[in-house]
């Protein structure tokens, strides 16, 4: 009768107890390295920087709780939105898995961040034709490359689309404009960076609070219409390593006039 070892075998994240003949030995050595190799390039392709992933990730460990919904979120929206004036409305329209769900309506704070509200309008409606690396300066046929249940859904890589990429209308990154506007409530629209004046074209959504991004990443924006969609973009293709199990696509985006924006209300 053959003899039986009982191995616990750990890889980041991951942990798995088998019964292992010892003749398999090696075989789960080699396995081990695999594991280890494939979650090393998973974590590389997920974002477009380590340090990025891995300041977000343990934030949204740490800090994350179950989304509850009640009367004081909607009182908490409503003063947020009374003290930073919206200049400009934006909208994106979303696919998944190509149907489409619905639209977001995003209002902007352009009197507190002008010129991180001009980069996110511009790339809206695609005015400025091309960029330095060749790609249309449009967020239209790009999609939400980071889904984190109970946390963000991210987007904007103009480039690569899978959040390696990022430029803004004025050539490569800009500086962090302020961080005067807060992580107070779901529905919040940030830039994505990777450190300190790295703004390009990647932004998120919020769908949670998530006071502990102040001061890193500059809001310049919040959902006024639509939210039901993000939380579906959320629902249906989020994961909690933040790889979509859906193809999630900005299938069109644009600037709404003034003269229209009781039409959309």
């Amino acid at each position: 009768m053959e003899a039986v070892l009982l191995i616990e075998v750990e890889i980041p994240s991951l942990r798995v107890l088998s019964e292992l003949k010892l003749d398999e030995v090696e075989w789960i050595q080699s396995r081990y390295d695999q594991l280890n190799l494939i979650e090393e390039k998973r974590l590389k392709a997920i974002h477009h920087s380590q340090m990025y992933q891995k300041r977000m990730m343990r934030a949204y460990n740490k800090k994350v709780r179950p989304r509850e919904f009640n009367e004081e979120d909607l009182e908490e929206e409503k003063i947020v939105e009374e003290e930073h004036e919206i200049t400009h409305r934006v909208y994106l329209d979303v696919d998944i898995d190509g149907q489409r769900v619905g639209r977001i309506v995003i209002g902007l704070y352009g009197e507190v961040v002008p010129k991180t509200v001009e980069n996110f309008r511009a790339l809206s409606t695609g005015e400025k034709g091309k960029g330095a690396k060749g790609k249309a300066l449009h967020y239209k046929g790009t999609p939400f490359h980071r889904i984190i249940s109970g946390f963000v859904v991210q987007g904007g890589d103009i480039i690569h689309g899978d959040g390696r990429g990022s430029e803004s209308i004025y050539g490569g990154t800009f500086a962090d404009e302020n961080f005067k506007i807060k992580h107070s409530h779901a529905g919040v629209v940030s830039m994505a960076n990777s450190g300190p004046d790295s703004n390009g074209s990647q932004f998120y959504i919020t769908t949670v609070k998530a006071s502990w991004l102040d001061g890193e990443h500059v809001v310049f924006g919040k959902v006024i219409q639509g939210m039901d969609i993000v939380y579906m973009i959320e629902g249906g293709a989020g994961t909690y390593s933040g790889k979509p199990r859906k193809k999630v696509i900005i299938a069109d985006a644009g600037e709404i006039p003034k003269s229209k924006w009781d039409e959309e209300t």
